[in-house]
């Protein structure tokens, strides 16, 4: 049994969330993209036509790389076209959403994703179109 553990007390405030009713009935976040700071390469050449690398702190928007991650895992299952591979690679999005938004572990916000099909639909109805029209972000996420 699943211990009670509220979306109130495990909110991380700093995170901007698309609000969503989980597995237990209580709404929860799923963090939506925000501005990050990101090291910046950048190659130049010197007086003497030297190579030179800088590296300065670049402004973007987007997710943590954890939540990165799992978006390139749904668009690479996309591409393999089977349907289990894109519902699991989905899940695993979900739960580093939850996660981001969250102070949970892996097994709790599993469990509150256990959902059936029809509420993953709905779910990625809603959500990505909220993601996508919070920025100007591709289908990348902002790389």
């Amino acid at each position: 049994m699943m211990s009670t553990v509220l979306p109130e007390s495990t909110r991380r405030d700093d995170r901007p969330a698309f609000e969503v009713v989980l597995s237990d009935g209580r709404s929860w976040g799923l963090a939506l993209p925000s501005r990050r700071r990101f090291p910046a390469v950048i190659h130049e050449t010197d007086g003497f036509g030297r190579p030179l690398v800088r590296i300065e702190l670049g402004d973007g928007f987007g997710y943590r790389l954890e939540v990165q991650r799992s978006w390139d895992a749904v668009i690479e299952a996309s591409r393999s076209g089977r349907a289990e591979g894109q519902a699991e690679a989905f899940r695993r999005f979900l739960v580093a959403l939850l996660r981001s938004a969250h102070d949970l572990d892996v097994s709790h916000a599993e469990r509150l994703l256990d959902l059936d099909e029809a509420d993953l639909g709905r779910i990625a109805r809603n959500l990505l179109p909220a993601i996508f029209d919070r920025s100007d972000l591709s289908p990348s996420l902002g790389r």
